[in-house]
């Protein structure tokens, strides 16, 4: 599994690589993690990457379930033929 952070604050990026190392790690699960800074050098990368999971930082303000259907929508736009899977965490 691919996933990607992206946020401008470093060491947040940082944290949440650590974080998902210990839980994938515990449930001995491989994964890889892309790193970026804003939403341009994602939305470049992603072109030539397959990516399954995006954990995006940012002042967003709605609720989770407003912000879930938001980025839903708007991925669906920018990659009208990949399969889109939820990632419940728990």
């Amino acid at each position: 599994m691919t996933i990607a952070i992206v946020d401008d604050i470093k060491e947040e990026r940082v944290l949440l690589r650590t974080r998902l190392e210990k839980i994938f790690h515990q449930k001995d699960m491989g994964f890889h993690c892309c790193e970026y800074e804003n939403g341009e050098a994602f939305l470049e990368a992603s072109k030539y990457q397959k990516i399954q999971a995006v954990l995006w930082g940012g002042a967003i303000v709605l609720s989770g379930k407003e912000f879930a259907c938001f980025f839903y929508t708007y991925l669906k736009m920018l990659f009208p033929q990949r399969r889109l899977q939820w990632l419940r965490i728990r």
